[in-house]
């Protein structure tokens, strides 16, 4: 009974990201006007308007475009799960001086957040400033 007991919780615990991951389906999309330059990975993506979407089936890859200035770049995703649900589709940035670098995206309705990998930029940034801002954008 008791190995019973493990096996399930930890089936459980190996199941629910693959639960996380399937609200942000490859179906999913995100638009929005950032009003800043950003930077996900080693690149910079110029303010103007951005769409996000889900790059596979399992949602651990998203695409950020910014059609206008022809952006396209891919980043990975980790989960968390967030105490509550936003209202609305956000996008979390943290601010380093006047250097903005997406952080998380939420999605309306979910406690997932989804967030992308820290840059080696933001991280000498993170140790040397110690302080960040943090931003939402709500997505339209």
């Amino acid at each position: 009974m008791r190995y019973t007991k493990q096996m399930f919780t930890a089936l459980a615990l190996l199941m629910t990201p693959l639960f996380a991951s399937a609200q942000f389906s490859h179906t999913a999309s995100m638009a929005t006007q950032v009003p800043f330059d950003f930077v996900v990975g080693d690149r910079v993506v110029p303010a103007g308007k951005c769409v996000l979407q889900a790059a596979n089936t399992a949602a651990h890859t998203i695409v950020i475009r910014n059609d206008d200035t022809r952006v396209r770049l891919f980043s990975s995703l980790s989960t968390d799960e967030t105490p509550t649900a936003p209202a609305t589709d956000q996008l979390l940035f943290r601010k380093y001086g006047s250097r903005y670098f997406l952080a998380a995206i939420r999605l309306e309705g979910s406690r997932v957040m989804y967030q992308i990998p820290e840059s080696k930029e933001e991280a000498g940034l993170r140790l040397r400033s110690r302080t960040s801002l943090e931003e939402t954008i709500h997505a339209f």
